[in-house]
C-alpha cells in the first residue's frame, strides 16, 4: 500500500534546510510557552546559533580528517604499487 504524504511532508522531503528551521522554532515555542516570552533574549539565541556553528566545524574538520587521511593511504598504496609491490 502506497503511503500518502501530505503537501508539508513531500516539501520538507525537498527542502531540508527549511525542515531544521522548523525544529528550531518549534523548540523556541516550547522554551516560550514553559518559561514566558521574556525567556529568550537575542544574545542567548546568538550564543546558542555560535554554539551549534562550533559543533558543525568540528565534525566538518573530523570529516575532512578522515578524507586526508584516506588519501594519504591511497597515495602510499599507490607508489607502493609503483615500486612492484604485491597484493
Amino acid at each position: 500500500m502506497e503511503q500518502i504524504y501530505s503537501c508539508k511532508d513531500n516539501f520538507m522531503r525537498h527542502y531540508p534546510f527549511l525542515a531544521v528551521a522548523t525544529m528550531a522554532e518549534a523548540r523556541l515555542e516550547k522554551g516560550r510557552r514553559k518559561y514566558g516570552d521574556d525567556a529568550y533574549w537575542y544574545r542567548d539565541i546568538l550564543t546558542e546559533i555560535q554554539e551549534e556553528l562550533l559543533d558543525i566545524m568540528n565534525y566538518a574538520y573530523l570529516q575532512w580528517l578522515k578524507v586526508q587521511r584516506l588519501k594519504e593511504q591511497l597515495e602510499e598504496y599507490d607508489d607502493w604499487m609503483k615500486m612492484g609491490g604485491t597484493d
